[in-house]
């Protein structure tokens, strides 16, 4: 306590296991702490003691992901974030669609490598991550998303990576 004024702990929402014990044991002491996290994006399985918290600030602004994307969450996923204002543009497409996108200029996210999205990502010759790989990222390049369906929390997640152009396949969200 005498070393520090205060400490200050980003994406809380991702702490689990001996980390989430830690950051419990700050908070519950005399050290003045700040937790900055995105309930919104927990999909590591982390921070359930982070959704507890009582939020004394809660900012809904976005500086990567453009305000075409937040404008398609706040009105699909329900999640209040607004971004900056550009020409980017928030797309459905196929899933027969997303190899055709595979032109070198885009990256591929998925959340698992299995059934009819296994092809897909094993045919895909440009960068391409699994959603929590591409966590904390900024991709500054458009993003192909595919997938049958996602839960909102990934799909939040995998929206919010680019700075540019989304295209989706995903047309189930649970």
């Amino acid at each position: 306590e005498s070393r520090f004024s205060f400490i200050i702990l980003d994406e809380a929402q991702d702490l689990k296991n001996h980390l989430e014990k830690f950051a419990q044991l700050i908070h519950n002491s005399k050290i003045r702490t700040y937790f900055l996290g995105d309930c919104n994006q927990n999909i590591n399985g982390g921070g359930k003691w982070f959704d507890e918290l009582e939020s004394t600030r809660f900012l809904s602004n976005s500086f990567r992901c453009p305000e075409s994307n937040c404008k398609w969450i706040r009105e699909n996923l329900n999640i209040e974030i607004y971004g900056n204002n550009d020409k980017s543009e928030f797309n459905i497409i196929p899933l027969n669609d997303a190899l055709s996108l595979d032109d070198g200029s885009r990256v591929l996210l998925y959340s698992a490598a299995s059934g009819s999205i296994k092809d897909i990502v094993n045919k895909w010759s440009s960068e391409k991550h699994t959603i929590k790989e591409a966590k904390g990222k900024t991709i500054d390049k458009d993003i192909v998303i595919v997938g049958k369906s996602l839960n909102t929390k990934s799909y939040y997640t995998a929206i919010t990576r680019t700075t540019r152009n989304v295209f989706s396949t995903i047309n189930k969200i649970s």
